[in-house]
């Protein structure tokens, strides 16, 4: 008996199967080492890998096999067994060359067919670069702002074409950085650079497209027209990059590029003097930004995009406790019903009406809604997709979070980069890890989303941490940051500091709005319960967006309340 598995190891080496096999283990692993090494470079999907590894097993059991089969008729003769040997070594070697070269060609045929996908997607997406104004005027500059916009605007009403967002590209304002290198981070195929300059009724537009990977121009227009021709410019530019693509308009795509906004350049000027300064974020911008969309809609009553932008700016107001939510959201959605009066087609005002459901009356079926009309009228709106997600959140729906946010990603990869509320929303889903590395690295350029990271911090019980990161973030995010502080503080048992942030806020709230529900969470951290109650009902009555925060997600905001039959009364308000 001793002596069988002697034997069938002498076989199995009289056949060469041990020889197969090792050369074949060999060859695999360099194979391996390849596919890892080349695949970034050449683009290839991210399950290559185990495509291969599965060829490779399959491929090991055929050889195997077919070394073992080879001569299953033991020899004695010496010149006979080393003739048979000499094949087996032979065939050995064909096995191998021959699995060898099936994988090769498989992985040929990954990497044309995943790079001609990879290569039609970037084929069809474009980032639009800032534009430059031409003369040493800064003051004229959201002209060139205003132009990049429209034709960004335009062109993101084609289907077929993928464009990324002004927010994505705006950190190449001023970059000293490759059009290949934007076009790489940017993950787009072509960029469209311009300059644009207005002197008088006379205005001077120069575009050019590039394609990304060789940093070929392939087209480029000078564009001397008068200030009243600009919008049949804006949509030739959109219309022209289009044919220059290869990209079909559909005839309802081409309705809305030549569609002009206002028939009205004063109106028009005003407008583009209200997105200068609402993209500026700042409160003091923003009330400015107001007056200005107020003079557009008053001269031209039918701008509905004035009034679409102006709606937004209301919700901006109310998140920045710049006004009271009723007035705030009140007036957004009589603005946002006024622009679907004038275009029952209006993506946009539609994603704005969804704002309103979900933060002022926190209806989450109506605001889902008018989300998914936004979607059906407009599938790449990213700010729709946004507010799915956001709202996916609210409703603990963890799932849906990350379809939205993947989709979001799909159109614009340098989503997540740019926005804070993405990883936020990332953590609840439950990445917990991925969400604090990322966010680590994003408040290193933007040192807003401290905000995000120290509330993570907060909810996962590390509260030095979490105090480190929200007392940088006071003067960008107040007062919620304050309040965020006061609970971190509160955690850690420095309830003087407690008390310190929540006189902050009612010092504050003697000239300002300051949210009652914020103010509420710090007084039950103080045991000061019926306060808190009262509060929160008062709160409740205002409409405050912190509200859904503290309700459904933020389970560490009114932590000695939450059996109290007010507490959940006002829990059972929100229309989930």
């Amino acid at each position: 008996m001793p002596e069988k598995p002697h034997n069938f190891w002498e076989e199995l080496k009289r056949r060469k199967v041990i020889r197969v096999i090792t050369v074949y283990a060999a060859a695999a692993f360099v194979i391996l080492e390849l596919v890892d090494i080349v695949s970034p470079a050449l683009g290839l999907p991210s399950w290559t890998m185990g495509f291969v590894i599965v060829l490779l097993c399959i491929g090991f059991i055929i050889s195997t096999i077919l070394s073992w089969v080879y001569d299953i008729t033991p020899t004695k003769p010496v010149r006979k067994e080393q003739k048979i040997e000499k094949s087996a070594s032979s065939y050995g070697w064909k096995i191998a060359t021959g699995v060898s070269i099936v994988i090769i060609i498989g992985l040929l045929i990954i990497n044309i067919f995943g790079r001609e996908k990879k290569y039609e997607a970037l084929e069809k997406s474009i980032a639009i670069l800032p534009f430059k104004y031409l003369s040493d005027e800064p003051d004229k500059q959201y002209l060139a702002d205003g132009m990049m916009d429209a034709i960004l605007l335009h062109l993101s009403k084609i289907s077929d074409l993928t464009v990324r967002s002004r927010t994505s590209v705006e950190q190449y304002r001023n970059t000293e950085k490759t059009i290949t290198e934007i076009g790489r981070e940017l993950g787009v195929g072509y960029l469209l650079e311009g300059s644009f300059q207005k002197s008088g009724d006379n205005v001077r537009l120069i575009v050019q497209l590039i394609i990304t990977n060789t940093d070929d121009h392939i087209w480029s227009n000078e564009y001397d027209r008068k200030w009243s021709d600009i919008f049949s410019v804006q949509s030739e530019v959109a219309k022209t990059v289009a044919k220059e693509l290869g990209i079909i308009i559909k005839p309802e795509e081409k309705d809305h590029i030549e569609k002009p906004p206002t028939e009205n350049l004063q109106a028009y000027d005003y407008y583009l003097l209200g997105e200068h300064f609402r993209n500026k974020r700042t409160k003091d911008d923003l009330l400015r930004a107001r007056g200005y969309f107020e003079k557009a809609i008053e001269s031209d009553p039918d701008f509905a995009l004035a009034y679409t932008r102006l709606a937004k700016l209301y919700g901006q107001l109310a998140f920045y406790s710049s006004i009271l939510p009723e007035e705030a959201y009140s007036s957004s959605l009589q603005l946002a019903t006024k622009a679907l009066e004038l275009d029952s087609m209006f993506a946009e005002a539609f994603v704005v009406k969804g704002a309103v459901d979900l933060c002022y009356n926190f209806d989450f079926i109506s605001a889902e809604k008018n989300y998914e009309r936004a979607l059906e009228l407009e599938p790449k709106n990213l700010e729709a997709l946004a507010c799915m997600a956001d709202l996916m959140v609210y409703k603990g729906d963890f799932f849906e979070i990350l379809k939205f946010d993947q989709q979001a990603v799909e159109i614009d990869p340098s989503y997540p980069v740019r926005d804070g509320i993405y990883w936020n929303n990332l953590y609840f889903a439950g990445y917990k890890d991925s969400s604090i590395v990322h966010l680590l690295k994003l408040t290193e350029k933007y040192p807003v989303f401290n905000l995000y990271l120290g509330m993570i911090y907060l909810r996962e019980g590390e509260y030095e941490n979490a105090i480190e990161r929200l007392e940088k973030t006071l003067s960008d995010f107040s007062p919620i940051s304050i309040t965020q502080l006061g609970l971190a503080y509160s955690k850690s048992n420095a309830l003087n500091e407690t008390q310190r942030m929540l006189d902050t806020l009612e010092r504050r709230a003697e000239t300002e709005f300051v949210p009652f529900s914020m103010r509420g969470a710090l007084l039950s951290e103080l045991g000061r319960n019926k306060e808190a109650l009262e509060y929160l009902q008062q709160g409740y009555a205002h409409r405050e967006e912190f509200i859904l925060l503290l309700m459904n997600i933020d389970t560490i905001s009114y932590s000695s309340v939450r059996s109290d039959s007010c507490f959940i009364d006002i829990i059972g308000k929100i229309k989930i």
